[in-house]
């Protein structure tokens, strides 16, 4: 099924869904999954020709995040305070012309907003952010603990032992859609 079909087949799905409060989780969803393939459509990935200048980030962790904003807001400052990780900062728009990369070692993130939110929330930006890959680092669950060592482990789960300060015995068993916190040590049992 090319991109068309799958553009198509969302917009035909959109279309028969019910716009209540109870499907717009569903239809937000579906709207992020047809912006990314609009964008794929009007910007198909380059399969050769003269590569760009790039860098190269050694994968670690569980989440990667970008910070997006206006110029002049802070987001080097940030950067550089929570990452320990020099990027240039001054009092002129556009000073940072490249992708910093940084590494926050241990805790989390979690999901904030500078104005009141009326057409989102925090449910239907992570599911958003997960379409596209994208993982916060507060919330995982034992169901991504499981994704993240085999995609098939998570259907194989019987129940997971945590020791740590997200239970309230040290081990407690606990299923797939408990909540992990930093430092926990998880033993997963399969069916």
């Amino acid at each position: 099924m090319g991109i068309l079909e799958k553009i198509s087949e969302i917009e035909k799905e959109i279309a028969r869904t019910q716009k209540n409060k109870a499907t717009e989780y569903h239809l937000g969803l579906l709207k992020a999954k047809l912006a990314k393939y609009r964008s794929q459509l009007l910007e198909p990935s380059k399969k050769g020709g003269d590569k760009g200048e790039g860098f190269d980030v050694l994968k670690s962790g569980d989440a990667r995040v970008a910070l997006i904003g206006f110029p002049s807001v802070g987001k080097s400052t940030l950067l550089s305070t929570l990452t320990h990780t020099h990027s240039e900062a001054a009092s002129y728009e556009f000073t940072t012309l490249t992708c910093i990369p940084g590494q926050k070692k241990g805790g989390g993130l979690s999901f904030n907003s500078t104005c009141q939110l009326t057409k989102v929330d925090e449910k239907l930006v992570q599911m958003i952010l997960h379409e596209y890959k994208i993982f916060n680092a507060e919330g995982v669950t034992i169901e991504h603990v499981c994704h993240s060592i085999h995609r098939t482990l998570a259907a194989q789960l019987k129940y997971a032992l945590v020791w740590g300060t997200s239970t309230k015995y040290s081990p407690q068993r606990v299923g797939i859609g408990h909540s992990v916190a930093d430092e926990d040590v998880v033993q997963l049992i399969k069916k």
